[in-house]
């Protein structure tokens, strides 16, 4: 059903965003970081403002924050293991409100539409896989290394 898979990409774009707003966080709290951008998706530039990039396939996203180097050096791990951290904490409180849902088997959302059901399903999983993918500790491909990857970074420097 094509309205199913337009509420499915519309629920990807508003993970992917929530959770680059999580590193964006981090980096105003620990970093006082003012100037910033967020990248999403692959593919050419379809709309850009001071803040955001949209590309058309949003399944990926990344900050572009302008941090002093001096001033980011001058931290202390623990601050700067924040920012790789700020998305994943975004995906935990997700699943942490929704695990309600979880214990309940479906339960909680049994008398609504099918539709909806079905979209909350969706966006669990998807929450899910956004936690475990950007946790593992890998490179996705040469030099882009997952949020896990940039912790263990930071902890063995």
């Amino acid at each position: 059903m094509m309205i199913e898979l337009i509420i499915k990409y519309l629920i990807i774009i508003v993970l992917v965003f929530c959770h680059e707003m999580g590193h964006i966080l981090m980096c105003i709290i620990f970093f006082k970081c003012k100037d910033w951008k967020i990248d999403m998706g692959l593919g050419k530039v379809l709309f850009e403002t001071k803040r955001l990039i949209i590309r058309p396939i949003i399944v990926v996203g990344k900050i572009l924050p302008q941090l002093d180097g001096e001033y980011y050096n001058s931290k202390s791990k623990l601050q700067k293991i924040m920012i790789p951290l700020g998305g994943p904490l975004f995906n935990l409180i997700v699943l942490i409100v929704t695990i309600p849902l979880l214990i309940s088997e479906g339960k909680m959302i049994a008398g609504y539409s099918h539709l909806f059901q079905e979209s909350i399903k969706f966006l669990l999983r998807f929450n899910m896989a956004q936690l475990f993918w950007t946790l593992l500790p890998i490179y996705y491909k040469r030099d882009v290394p997952s949020d896990g990857r940039r912790i263990i970074e930071i902890i063995k420097d």
